[in-house]
């Protein structure tokens, strides 16, 4: 019964080692708690990347329980109108029938992601908090707003509580038991979690929902007693083929029927089962000739994707039809066709082989933790996408993945995601406070310290996931592996540095982080080819250079102090180190790091010369990393654009032959090619940071154009505004004879303003001659 859950978690009840933290389920209305203990044991395997999802899962089922309770007492109190007009008390009595009759399957229901999804929406909603984190990242962007699959209903308190009719009803279908309930129209339709979507055309609003048995008699399934496991009484199981009727009546005229659905449902127990095709539809509707009007109703089912590889089942909802599906800036796909069914399953079993094969460990845990896939739209400009969702634990949202291998790394990524949610839900790894934020060697926008462990959590369980393919897979999945594993490997120890320096850890959080450097140490001295280990260097130093040119700002009076120092030939004065503040109108948030010297100069500002100003999150992949993966995927492809570069617009959109060439060890020449295309077209980052990538080889050991490359896009853009653009290389050899105000070199007092060794080659005149 919905009192809490004691399954998984009784393996842990009494760990061998010290209890480190509990969830205590609060009983819904009945006797009794359950709690569940982490073992200090168990918690430092999973902070290594590994231990046993199953007391995580354990605690998510209590969650729900929780989370259904709490939303039923939240509408009571907050609106109580619309709790009496759904008949909330009704829903909530059937669904804890349906618990007490059979558990199990309601355990599934409440575990099924997009309960969590609905839920909190309507939390946030009672409690006045508006709409959720991604829609609110979505308002004010017309484009994106205008794809979303969802209508206005998806904010409507009114529609979204009215789910819980459908709720208890897909309860009551799935243990076989009759009821009627109130539930609420959704953006058209009438979402039966776990089994699919009924729509009724011009139906809206408030709506009966009766569940019975279907005409021909076979309304109930013959029941046997489950065998006792783990001391747990045994349950009545339903077996074979059910058949139910699914009526939506009027609601303000009871004994008008709007339409009927005889859906037949299957199980063998434990799961669904279908066809050899490796998809199943949860819930067939059966046709029937009842179905009044014209228009028939219509009956999406939710289709699952079943693989099994070497007797390991993996079965997964591919969910495109839940209205609560999205809960990412991109977009979710409409209902997908069954060509495009066929690619997403094809693409499951090449993932799921080689996970079972290479990777049994995993395989497990994402047997264990994955339940649902929601399609997304490609975007032009990202390669590949997927997200992960607190409320949502066990669903993956992603766009198709291009291979196998792409899809089983997006499973450990995101899965390692929803494994740490789960975690914090059980022990606290951060104090209350937000406030700071950092450099992020995965994302483009400065991160707190809870987005920061999040994302090493996760790219700690890639970079053991690309160590052991590398030692698996040859080709381009080997050369793959090595670029991702070198790429990840030196980025980690940096990161998990800035969590343990942040202030913000709890001493469960310290001991977390130290959990995930033992894990990193543990595969983090493996040799890797040199050419994978290049293209790795050059991807990690083009994300941090082009995230400082995108969040950090310098100050005005900064650049017009080097501006003016620059009109009148002067030497480049003394640079300070960076700070990049936020003023206290965009909250106070500051940037992590020690602070500069005191240089004592004017430009310096009380030692403060630019501001963090955090961009959008956005993910986006530039030309020069799609260069870096198609050379390792397909290097005769690539070698081919080398020889002919004019094949590269089409090939490679966003690249430029300056990527060719410092992507193929010829930095001097990509230097004078990438300031040819900056003058052509100044405002491009991705052609500042080519810029800089090729200067990284020369020999000045601070050179801003790599050290503090906004500082010379930001004078740049001030001199040419001003009409005396100089030549970026020109300018770049200048603030690199700013003193080092680190070794406390202030003597340099010559002029420095001689034409730069590589702007020659360039064919544009030097600034002194333009001006």
């Amino acid at each position: 019964m919905l009192t809490g859950y004691s399954g998984p978690s009784e393996r842990a009840a009494n760990p061998p080692g010290r209890a480190l933290a509990a969830l205590v389920a609060e009983p819904m209305g009945h006797q009794g708690l359950t709690r569940h203990r982490l073992a200090v044991e168990e918690f430092d395997a999973i902070a290594a990347g590994h231990g046993d999802p199953a007391i995580l899962r354990a605690g998510q089922l209590s969650r729900r329980m929780l989370l259904v309770q709490a939303l039923a007492s939240a509408a009571a109190e907050r609106r109580p109108d619309l709790a009496v007009l759904a008949d909330l008390d009704a829903s909530l009595t059937l669904l804890r029938g349906s618990h007490r009759a059979h558990r199990a399957e309601v355990d599934r229901l409440l575990l099924h992601p997009q309960i969590g999804a609905w839920g909190m929406r309507c939390l946030r909603l009672l409690y006045g908090h508006g709409a959720p984190a991604d829609q609110a990242a979505d308002q004010g962007d017309e484009a994106q707003a205008s794809r979303r699959p969802a209508g206005a209903d998806r904010d409507n308190l009114a529609a979204q509580l009215g789910c819980f009719g459908t709720l208890a009803a897909t309860a009551a279908m799935l243990v076989g038991r009759e009821c009627e309930v109130i539930a609420h129209t959704l953006d058209g339709g009438l979402i039966f979690p776990t089994l699919g979507l009924a729509t009724v055309e011009g139906t809206s609003g408030w709506v009966r929902i009766r569940v019975g048995p279907a005409p021909d008699g076979r309304g109930s399934a013959r029941r046997t007693p489950k065998p006792v496991r783990r001391g747990r009484p045994a349950e009545a199981h339903a077996t074979g083929p059910r058949r139910v009727s699914l009526s939506v009546l009027s609601h303000s005229a009871p004994g008008e029927v709007l339409a009927r659905f005889d859906l037949e449902l299957t199980s063998d127990g434990d799961g669904r089962t279908g066809a050899g095709t490796g998809v199943i539809d949860r819930a067939f509707r059966v046709p029937s000739q009842a179905d009044p009007g014209s228009a028939a109703p219509g009956w999406l089912p939710l289709r699952a994707l079943v693989s099994e590889i070497d007797g390991r089942r993996l079965e997964v909802d591919l969910d495109d039809i839940d209205p609560f599906r999205s809960f990412h800036r991109v977009p979710p796909t409409p209902r997908l066709d069954d060509s495009e069914l066929a690619v997403w399953h094809h693409r499951l079993d090449e993932a799921w082989e080689l996970l079972v094969r290479h990777h049994p460990d995993r395989a497990s845990t994402v047997a264990s933790a994955l339940a649902s896939f929601i399609p997304l739209r490609s975007a032009r400009d990202t390669e590949e996408l997927s997200a992960s969702c607190a409320d949502a634990f066990g669903a993956m949202a992603l766009t198709l993945p291009h291979s196998g291998l792409a899809l089983a790394a997006s499973l450990v990524h995101e899965l390692a995601h929803s494994r740490l949610s789960a975690l914090l839900d059980l022990v606290p790894l951060f104090e209350p406070d937000r406030r700071a934020v950092h450099y992020s060697p995965w994302r483009r926008d400065p991160r707190p310290v809870p987005g920061l462990t999040q994302g090493a959590f996760a790219f700690l369980a890639l970079t053991d996931f690309w160590n052991v393919h590398r030692s698996t897979a040859g080709g381009a999945g080997g050369r793959l592996a090595q670029f991702e594993y070198a790429r990840w490997r030196a980025e980690l120890p940096g990161v998990m540095d800035t969590l343990t320096r942040s202030g913000v850890l709890t001493g469960l959080g310290e001991q977390f982080v130290g959990g995930m450097r033992r894990g990193l140490a543990a595969i983090a001295d493996g040799a890797v080819p040199a050419d994978a280990a290049t293209l790795a260097d050059i991807a990690n130093a083009e994300h941090r250079i082009t995230w400082r040119l995108r969040n950090v700002r310098p100050r005005g009076p900064f650049v017009a102090a080097l501006g003016q120092a620059w009109r009148a030939d002067q030497p480049c004065p003394p640079l300070p180190a960076s700070t990049a503040v936020v003023s206290t109108e965009l909250g106070g948030t500051e940037l992590g790091g020690a602070k500069p010297p005191a240089v004592g100069w004017a430009v310096a500002e009380s030692a403060r010369p630019d501001d963090l100003a955090p961009s959008v999150p956005r993910f986006v992949t530039h030309g020069r990393l799609r260069l870096s993966y198609l050379r390792l995927r397909e290097p005769e492809r690539f070698e081919e654009l080398v020889r002919e570069p004019v094949r590269l617009a089409s090939a490679v959109p966003d690249a430029t032959p300056a990527d060719l060439l410092l992507l193929t060890g010829q930095a001097a020449a990509a230097v004078p090619a990438y300031q040819d295309l900056i003058l052509a077209q100044p405002d491009r980052i991705d052609l500042w940071a080519g810029l800089a990538l090729a200067r990284r080889g020369t020999p000045r050991e601070h050179d801003p154009m790599v050290r503090r490359p906004e500082v010379v896009l930001a004078l740049y853009t001030h001199l040419r505004a001003a009409g005396a653009a100089p030549l970026p290389l020109e300018l770049a050899d200048w603030l690199a004879t700013a003193p080092d105000v680190y070794s406390g070199d202030g003597s340099n007092t010559k002029s420095t303003r001689t034409p730069s060794s590589t702007s020659a080659t360039s064919g544009w005149l030097a600034p002194s001659a333009r001006r």
